[in-house]
């Protein structure tokens, strides 16, 4: 019985705009869709001030010799002493945020000139002292770990903001299904949206799908997005969020 009121609820038309009366639960669903807002601006700001996006080092030598970064950090460090192959992690920061490399370390350096996909240098501080002379690279033996850091749209974030990205979902799902009726389209198209297509479906949602009010549709004017049209758009959006995350 609960999973067909459950589907009832999703079959329900969306709210056209305007001067239509309030729905029950209408306070409820603001707080909730500015608090959907809130945490995603949250999310931004940790993803500009410390989140990682990974980067190659062919990006770190580019960056070195435009003069853009003028200190990076090599973990874990290495004395001058370390004699056979390592890969290390090469931190910079850039106008845009952490960038993140690998590289092989080889000492003394053999011929090979890449492991895998990696580039292979004798010192990274040599290396882009070569490029730059002005660079400074400090190695430090445990720096940033983030084994246990969750990936939004290529970016590594510390590892709490796993839960705050699930509850900005389920917050979303939940209005979606029990809040007020939707604007712009019917509860399948902005389910579909909110599931297949996360964190974009969950932001679009929040902004213009009516829990925070914002940018409300012309009154009288009718969904335009439906549930056949909703999953299409999903299975799109979806695809290209995996693209960008890879």
């Amino acid at each position: 019985m609960e999973s067909r009121g459950t589907l009832s609820r999703l079959d329900e038309p969306s709210a056209a705009a305007g001067g239509a009366a309030r729905p029950v639960g209408w306070w409820a669903a603001r707080i909730a869709g500015w608090g959907l807002l809130a945490a995603c601006v949250l999310l931004v700001v940790v993803g500009l001030l410390a989140g990682e996006r990974t980067a190659t080092y062919d990006d770190l030598r580019r960056d070195v010799a435009s003069g853009e970064v003028e200190h990076v950090t090599v973990s874990p460090g290495f004395s001058g002493e370390f004699r056979g192959r390592a890969t290390v992690d090469v931190y910079w920061r850039t106008a845009t945020g952490w960038r993140v490399a690998k590289v092989a370390e080889q000492h003394p350096q053999r011929q090979s000139t890449r492991v895998g996909d990696l580039p292979v240098v004798y010192d990274v501080g040599e290396d882009l002292r070569s490029v730059n002379g002005a660079v400074q690279v400090e190695r430090r033996p445990h720096w940033r770990d983030r084994s246990s850091d969750v990936g939004l749209l290529g970016c590594r974030l510390p590892a709490w903001c796993g839960w705050v990205l699930m509850s900005v979902w389920l917050g979303a799902l939940m209005l979606v299904i029990g809040g007020p009726p939707p604007w712009r389209a019917t509860r399948w198209a902005w389910f579909w949206l909110v599931v297949l297509a996360a964190p974009v479906g969950v932001v679009a949602f929040a902004l213009v799908g009516g829990p925070s009010g914002l940018l409300p549709p012309a009154p009288g004017r009718r969904p335009g997005l439906r549930g056949g049209v909703g999953l299409l758009l999903a299975i799109i959006v979806g695809s290209a969020i995996g693209t960008v995350g890879t």
